[in-house]
């Protein structure tokens, strides 16, 4: 075979040449394909607990119990032989009143204490997988399909389908590109590079059944747009980033019971 290749490309070396760089497109163009057809397959989430029972009724997986800290270390206690090694000596100081302090220092060093956190934001994003990113025409058909209503603010909300309607919206998609609006009256003539799908917590449903609404459409909405599905990192979402928001919601449930 090598022979014969030897002989060919020494009486014919223009169709050798030429033989060589259709092979080298070739090899490109399997490349490029396959490049593609791996980004599309790792932008596919597949969640087979999608819209099981198990996420739908309000009795399973109720918190009762919040998970288990991860083990600290416990510092060896006081004692007479290392007392001296724990005690570090103070110089005294000067005594003073209360009117040698300047009522400007005390109100700059208040104390505020930090509000506790009652809300929790999830966000997922829809990026397109060139430069042009979605049109506006595009963009307004797929929420249609989806079950999006434009509205207040000029974004799509979700008010759910049938039995989990609610009159407050579970979740909203927003336009990535500041101020986050989608202009109705142009539709046809503005385009962006993705889409921010974001809830807070609480909702009227509950948590596990508001996060898997919308898990589900933006699935949806970004194999309609053939977008890619990415988490606030501008990573693709995987299983493990699924089950880990799912038990932040439930400890967010937990502690919210608590209060």
């Amino acid at each position: 075979m090598m022979n014969f290749l030897y002989h060919f490309s020494q009486k014919h070396p223009i169709l050798t040449i030429v033989g060589l760089v259709f092979f080298v497109i070739f090899a490109m163009a399997v490349w490029w394909f396959f490049k593609r057809w791996k980004a599309d397959y790792n932008s596919t989430v597949v969640d087979k607990t999608l819209y099981e029972n198990q996420y739908f009724d309000e009795t399973h997986h109720k918190p009762t119990e919040e998970p288990q800290p991860h083990e600290v270390e416990i510092k060896p206690e006081i004692t007479e032989e290392n007392i001296e090694e724990k005690i570090r000596i103070i110089e005294p100081i000067e005594e003073f009143s209360e009117e040698d302090i300047p009522v400007e220092k005390i109100q700059q060093e208040e104390i505020v204490e930090t509000p506790k956190k009652t809300n929790l934001v999830i966000a997922f994003y829809i990026r397109s997988f060139n430069s042009k990113g979605f049109n506006g025409a595009d963009i307004f058909a797929a929420m249609e399909q989806v079950g999006l209503k434009y509205g207040e603010q000029q974004i799509f909300h979700y008010y759910g389908s049938e039995q989990l309607s609610v009159s407050m919206p579970i979740f909203s998609v927003a336009n990535l590109l500041e101020p986050g609006i989608f202009n109705a009256e142009k539709i046809k003539e503005f385009n962006t590079p993705g889409l921010a799908c974001f809830m807070c917590l609480p909702t009227a449903l509950s948590g596990r059944v508001a996060f898997e609404l919308m898990l589900h459409c933006a699935k949806r909405l970004a194999d309609l747009l053939k977008g890619k599905l990415e988490e606030e990192h501008q990573q693709t979402i995987s299983a493990e980033y699924i089950d880990f928001m799912r038990y932040n919601i439930e400890r967010f449930e937990y502690q919210s019971q608590q209060e």
